[in-house]
């Protein structure tokens, strides 16, 4: 006879607007059983579990307790019925030790002191860890602090254990720690649901595994069987890389632009960049690949010299630029943020925007006063030549649509034909016509010599734009995949998936 279905989604549907994030999803959580969902970036895990812990209301399907429909209106109401949650984002209040975040978080009225206590004590005892109740969650170490959250949830007496991503801050030793407790709790009768993006972590300590894409489920069914090839291929899926775009113009003998060196960067105590090399030459894209989390954000800041690593050195033509965003755009770096508000100035014209790094040239400016019509028509001019609409350069930018908004920025950084160009998420919720007008240009920039760098969520634009890929995972880099031209075979879904996974060939 099996074991009891605890918590279960039936056929749920989660829609954002005209984006499905989830469709017709189905879960079964097991006593007993350690149910792993994986996924890449967008796939639906992190909506299913937020479903599944009355955090999201689905618009269809239903969330069956121990084979009877359930509604939680709020996330308390599930801590009640037994089900308990681990998010992504730690939710700990730094302020409060792990005793008082459990008081704080507790469905009851009224808690005693010492009955509150005894109970987180006894969880800690059970998942067979030592951590400190009484020291303020932000004086905890980050690996701590993780499994902090997951004595909370256990002390609240969850039959049902869902962990959305529980490992991504964590290093080797804390995970094996975690998936120990895991296993633990599983051996209780407790049913875990894991959402996770590593692959070993499912070979390790899974008994059945989810695989969603596109917000669609894929494949369910046991781990037994199944090895990290496999499931590499079913979270990515066959792709091709159909690219239009004429022969790379980069060699190997092609002069280096973009170098960097060890880049290592902390972030208290947790590593994001961890030793990280690379190297783009003159009319070469790379692309960067990898899950939410990765380090992207922060890559981006220290090519671009927004932020100064903890250790290693960027060049861009020889010069150093480290840390030093003012000397990277004067060595002609052009940055398109992975957020257009941080890269335009919403509230002053297209006209000021568009001439925004050039104004100590003296076609913009003379003895310190501002040129307006030079503006107005290299306003006009770039938005002519970048398809920016309305094409009224007295126009505020904030009256711009987003894709609008977007052209303006990408004009704006290549018009300047840069030495170096780093766009992270480049057409991120653009239609397709913004979009390829965007990807266009970034390709004619490559063309015209620059190192182009661009950092995406999107496997099929990195595929279509790039010569390379290099997959981060967790602040490393963990694969550096050459992309042929005029090769329209399939790619090797499941290294790229593997990377992606933080998986080595050996472990596959």
């Amino acid at each position: 006879m099996s074991d009891p279905v605890l918590l279960a989604a039936r056929g749920v549907t989660k829609r954002y607007g005209s984006l499905v994030a989830l469709s017709e999803a189905h879960l079964e959580l097991r006593a007993g059983d350690v149910h792993a969902v994986v996924g890449e970036n967008g796939a639906g895990k992190s909506t299913l579990a937020k479903i599944l812990a009355g955090l999201i209301t689905p618009e269809s399907g239903v969330v069956e307790r121990r084979g009877e429909p359930i509604t939680f209106s709020r996330r308390r109401d599930a801590i009640a019925a037994g089900v308990g949650l681990v998010p992504q984002q730690l939710s700990l209040v730094g302020a409060l030790t792990v005793l008082e975040n459990y008081m704080l978080a507790s469905p009851k009225r009224r808690l005693a002191v010492g009955e509150a206590r005894s109970k987180v004590a006894n969880a800690a005892t059970q998942l067979g860890l030592e951590i400190s109740l009484d020291t303020p969650a932000m004086h905890l170490s980050l690996p701590e602090r993780q499994l902090g959250e997951l004595v909370v949830a256990v002390a609240q007496g969850a039959d049902v254990l869902l962990l959305d991503e529980p490992t991504s801050s964590l290093g080797p030793a804390d995970i094996e720690r975690l998936i120990r407790c895991v296993r633990q709790l599983a051996s209780d009768g407790v049913a875990v649901g894991l959402v996770t993006h590593r692959i070993t972590e499912v070979l390790e300590g899974a008994d059945h595994v989810t695989v969603l894409r596109e917000g669609r489920m894929v494949h369910q069914g046991p781990t037994a069987g199944l090895d990290a090839d496999r499931i590499a291929t079913l979270m990515v899926g066959e792709r091709s890389r159909v690219s239009t775009r004429p022969p790379r113009q980069a060699s190997a003998d092609a002069p280096v632009r973009l170098h960097a060196t060890a880049i290592t960067v902390n972030d208290d105590d947790r590593r994001i960049l961890d030793d990280i090399e690379l190297t783009v030459r003159s009319g070469e894209v790379v692309g960067i690949a990898g899950v939410a989390g990765s380090g992207q954000t922060v890559l981006a800041d220290v090519l671009t010299g927004v932020r100064a690593p903890d250790r290693g050195t960027v060049e861009v033509d020889g010069t150093d630029v480290t840390g030093a965003a003012a000397r990277a755009t004067r060595a002609g770096v052009a940055f398109i943020p992975e957020e257009r508000t941080l890269g335009v100035a919403a509230e002053q014209s297209i006209a000021v925007n568009a001439s925004a790094l050039r104004m100590r040239e003296s076609a913009f400016a003379r003895w310190g006063m501002r040129r307006r019509r030079a503006e107005t028509e290299h306003g006009l001019a770039l938005a002519a030549q970048y398809d920016v609409r309305p094409p009224k350069p007295s126009l505020l930018t904030a009256a711009l649509s987003g894709g609008n908004q977007q052209k303006l920025l990408v004009g704006r950084e290549l018009e300047r034909e840069p030495a170096v160009v780093i766009a992270h998420g480049p057409t991120q919720g653009l239609d397709l016509a913004a979009a390829s007008s965007i990807r266009n240009h970034l390709t004619a920039a490559a063309q015209r010599g620059a190192a182009v760098v661009v950092i995406s969520a999107d496997l099929d634009e990195l595929l279509e734009l790039a010569d390379r890929v290099v997959v981060l995972s967790s602040g490393r880099v963990t694969d550096d995949i050459a992309l042929h031209d005029h090769d329209h075979s399939p790619i090797d879904v499941a290294r790229l998936g593997r990377a992606m996974a933080h998986v080595s060939r050996e472990e596959s």
